[in-house]
C-alpha cells in the first residue's frame, strides 16, 4: 500500500521541518502546496528534499485562500498518475498519531466506496516553559481537550475517488463533484493530533494572514473562516486595552463558534501526549515572519486589493440592512459579520453587528463589537449612546454613565444622550445631577420641536423619563414627569399618546395610594388636563 500527505501551507517556516519528518513516519511521500510562503517555508522543505526524504513541492501563486481547488487539482494529478493508494489531506499542525502498520490496516478494513475520517485530538498551549533547546512543540504540548465537534473530520480519500470527486474547504468530507453526493465515512481507530494555538505570536501571524487570504477569494462561502474574524476581533480588543492574552481558553474553544466562552469553560483538560519519536528533530533554522512583516504584508496588500474588498464588504452591508429591516436578527448579523471582516475599517458594519447581537441577548460579544466600531469611528454618538444602553443593561452603570458622556461630548444638541444620562444618573442616586439632565433634554426637544415649549417631542421625552422612574420605583418623581408629559402635549393631542401617558400616571397615583381619573372622549377632544380625584 502506498499513502501520500497532501497539504496547502504558508508562512509555517516555525513547524514545517518537525511536521514533514513526524509524517513521514507513517506515511511514504508528501506532497505540500506552497501558498506564496513569505518565510523560509519553501527553502526548509528544499533542504528536507536534498536530504532525501520524500516530498514533492506544488506552487499556488494566488493570493485567495483557495484551499479546496488547490487539493482538487493535485489530488486529481496524483489519481491520474497511478501508483498512489490513499492521499491523507493534511494541515502543518497536525500529526498522524499511529504508525505505519496502523495507518495500512484502518485503511485495508474501509468497505468499497467508503473514505476513512479521522477525529481531531486538539492539544492545548502548554503550561510551562519547554525545556530549554527543546524545539519540538509536541513533546511539550501534552495535554488535551476532551471534546471535539463530530463535524470536525479530517477524510481519507481513497485515490482513484479523486478522478471525480474533491475534498470541501478544510478536507472535513469528500463529495463527487458532479451532483455533491458525499461520500460515507469510517471513523479510523486513530486521532489526528492537532496543535492549532502554540504560543501567542505563532497564532496572531495565523489569524491576520489567514483572515486576509480569505478576504480575497472571489467564491467565499458566508461564514467562512469566520474563527478569524472572531480571534482578529479579540486580539483587537485586548490590545485596545493592554491587556494579555490568554492561549488556554482560544485553544479549548477552537473551532467551535457559537457561546464560544461557554464551550471553553465546559472542556475538560485531558493529559496525553503523542507518541515520541527521537529521531525526528529540527535541523535547519526556521525564521518565521516578525509581526512588522506580517503587517507591513498586510498594508502592500490591503492597498492592492482595497476597492475589490470595500466593493465585496458594502454589499454584504446592504444585505444586513434589508435582512435588519425585515426583523432577521440572525441573518442581518451574519451579514454584518461578512461586511465587518471583508472590510474590516467600515465602523457601521460593526455597529449593526452590535446591534444584532443585543437583540439575540449576546451581550459581551455586543460590547466587543460597539469597541470595534469606536476606535474606527471615536466620533459616532449612536455607537456611544447604544453602548451606554448596554452597558445599564448588563448592570455596569458606571460605564454607562461614561458612555453616555461620551456621546454627549460628540453631540450636545441631541436630547437622547442627556435623556439616557438622566436615567443612570438616577439609578445612580444623583438625583440633582439627573434632574440637570432631564432639564436639558426637555429643552433640548422643544427647541428641537420648534421652541413653542409643547408638542410630541417633549411629551414623549418626559413619557419615557416617568416610564423609567416608573420602573426604578420612585413614584412621586414619576407623577411629577408623567403630569409634565400631560402638559407638554398641548392642543391638539395625539389620543394614543395621552391614553399612554395617563396610564402610566394613573398607575404612579395608585401606587402612592391616590387614584388617578379617567380620560373622556370631553378631555380628548379639548386636549384638557386630565382631573385626578383625591
Amino acid at each position: 500500500m502506498f499513502c501520500v500527505g497532501l497539504a496547502m501551507v504558508r508562512n509555517e517556516a516555525d513547524v514545517i521541518e518537525l511536521w514533514a519528518r513526524y509524517n513521514l513516519r507513517v506515511l511514504d511521500h508528501l506532497h505540500v502546496i506552497d501558498h506564496g510562503s513569505q518565510d523560509n517555508t519553501a527553502d526548509v522543505l528544499a533542504q528536507l528534499q536534498a536530504e532525501g526524504l520524500p516530498i514533492s513541492l506544488h506552487g499556488w501563486g494566488e493570493g485567495a485562500y483557495h484551499q479546496a481547488e488547490a487539493m482538487r487539482d493535485v489530488g486529481r494529478t496524483l489519481a491520474a498518475q497511478g501508483g498512489v493508494d490513499f492521499v491523507v489531506p493534511l494541515d502543518a499542525d497536525e500529526l498522524l498519531a499511529t504508525s505505519r502498520p496502523g495507518l495500512h490496516s484502518a485503511l485495508l478494513a474501509l468497505p468499497p466506496g467508503h473514505a476513512g475520517a479521522m477525529r481531531w485530538r486538539t492539544y492545548l498551549p502548554s503550561a510551562l516553559a519547554p525545556p530549554e533547546g527543546e524545539q519540538a512543540f509536541f513533546r511539550h504540548m501534552t495535554r488535551y481537550r476532551s471534546e471535539e465537534l463530530p463535524a470536525m473530520l479530517k477524510v481519507i480519500a481513497p485515490a482513484a475517488m479523486l478522478l471525480d470527486h474533491c475534498w470541501q474547504m478544510g478536507n472535513h468530507a469528500l463529495f463527487r463533484e458532479s451532483d455533491s453526493q458525499k461520500v460515507p465515512v469510517v471513523t479510523l481507530p486513530f486521532a489526528l493530533a492537532h496543535f492549532p494555538v502554540r504560543d501567542e505570536a505563532q497564532l496572531r501571524r495565523k489569524v491576520k494572514m489567514g483572515a486576509h487570504a480569505s478576504r480575497l477569494k472571489t467564491r467565499r462561502i458566508r461564514n467562512e473562516s469566520w474563527h478569524w474574524l472572531m480571534l482578529d476581533a479579540l486580539f483587537r480588543e485586548r490590545d485596545a486595552q493592554q491587556l494579555p492574552v490568554d492561549l488556554l481558553p482560544i485553544a479549548l474553544a477552537y473551532s467551535y463558534s457559537n457561546q464560544h466562552d461557554l464551550v471553553a469553560t465546559a472542556q475538560q483538560i485531558l493529559q496525553g501526549g503523542v507518541s515520541d519519536a527521537p529521531e525526528v528533530v529540527q535541523r535547519y533554522v526556521a525564521k518565521p515572519l516578525t509581526m512588522a512583516e506580517v503587517d507591513h504584508w498586510l498594508a502592500v496588500s490591503e492597498q492592492e486589493h482595497a476597492a475589490h474588498l470595500s466593493q465585496l464588504g458594502v454589499a454584504e452591508f446592504n444585505a444586513a440592512n434589508r435582512a435588519w429591516r425585515s426583523g432577521d436578527w440572525t441573518a442581518a448579523l451574519t451579514a454584518y459579520s461578512e461586511a465587518a471582516f471583508l472590510a474590516p475599517a467600515l465602523a457601521l458594519a460593526h455597529l449593526g453587528r452590535a446591534r444584532c447581537l443585543m437583540n439575540l441577548g449576546q451581550w459581551i460579544p455586543a460590547r466587543e463589537a460597539f469597541a470595534a466600531c469606536l476606535r474606527l469611528e471615536p466620533t459616532n454618538f449612536s455607537a456611544w449612546l447604544e453602548s451606554g444602553h448596554l452597558c445599564r443593561k448588563m448592570g455596569e452603570l458606571k460605564q454607562a454613565a461614561d458612555a453616555y458622556q461620551q456621546a454627549i461630548n460628540v453631540s450636545s444638541e441631541r436630547y437622547e444622550a442627556h435623556l439616557a444620562m438622566a436615567r443612570v444618573l438616577h439609578q445612580l442616586n444623583h438625583k440633582p445631577l439627573a434632574s440637570q439632565a432631564f432639564e436639558k433634554a426637555m429643552a433640548l426637544a422643544t427647541a428641537q420641536a420648534g421652541g413653542t415649549g409643547s408638542g410630541a417631542l417633549p411629551a414623549q421625552v418626559a413619557h419615557r423619563m416617568g416610564q423609567y422612574l416608573l420602573e426604578l420605583g420612585d413614584n412621586v418623581s414619576a407623577i411629577q414627569v408623567l403630569s409634565l408629559a400631560l402638559q407638554a402635549l398641548g392642543e391638539p393631542a395625539d389620543v394614543n399618546r395621552l391614553a399612554e401617558v395617563r396610564k402610566d400616571l394613573d398607575e404612579a397615583l395608585q401606587r402612592v395610594g391616590q387614584h388617578g381619573g379617567s380620560v373622556t372622549s370631553d378631555d380628548i377632544e379639548g386636549n384638557k388636563a386630565v382631573r385626578s380625584t383625591k
